[in-house]
């Protein structure tokens, strides 16, 4: 009888450490599972004086700084050392807006040191608006630019990346999906 209860002893010591590794186990899957799937929360940002909007993911923990030098919307992203800026003009009386864009690309690289990978300027269509886009490289930036026709005026969005670090989601993955949630709240 008394060996009964050392194999029953055994067995629950056995049963107990294979629950406590089991359960050890499914903590280490789930942490490093929920880590590594993307959040599908959103937060929506208007612009100074509510006449667009964008939405972006809530991973870049994006915060919205006050109006900012000229720029309508300013989002800054600390956690990824990232930063989207958006301006417009109107461009009613723009004979063509490649020519404005092309001098605007001119400009803004002259601002920047050390210059990479300037791409040409091409365009296209999202969310039903005529798109042009650029982007080069800094030492330390990945910049992207859009101008996103609508209505008599072209918004300017300015996406400013850190390519120094090795970043557990990246911006650029991104832009695609902020450019089309972009949306007229109030037409000034």
């Amino acid at each position: 009888m008394n060996t009964f209860f050392t194999k029953k002893k055994i067995f629950f010591i056995i049963l107990f450490i294979l629950i406590v590794a089991l359960a050890i186990g499914a903590f280490i899957f789930f942490k490093f599972f929920y880590k590594n799937t993307k959040k599908d929360t959103y937060s929506e940002y208007s612009s100074y004086l509510n006449i667009f909007s964008i939405k972006a993911n809530d991973i870049f923990e994006f915060k919205r700084l006050e109006e900012y030098q000229g720029y309508e919307l300013v989002l800054e992203s600390e956690k990824y050392n990232s930063s989207i800026y958006i301006s417009s003009f109107d461009c009613s009386s723009v004979r063509s807006i490649y020519t404005v864009i092309n001098a605007d690309k001119s400009d803004f690289c002259t601002k920047f040191e050390n210059i990479k990978d300037i791409s040409e300027i091409s365009n296209g269509n999202i969310s039903d608006n005529t798109y042009y886009e650029y982007h080069f490289s800094t030492q330390d930036k990945f910049i992207q630019v859009y101008y996103i026709v609508k209505d008599n005026k072209v918004y300017v969005f300015d996406f400013y990346i850190d390519i120094n670090k090795n970043y557990e989601y990246n911006l650029k993955d991104y832009i695609e999906e902020i450019i089309k949630s972009f949306k007229i709240i109030n037409k000034a």
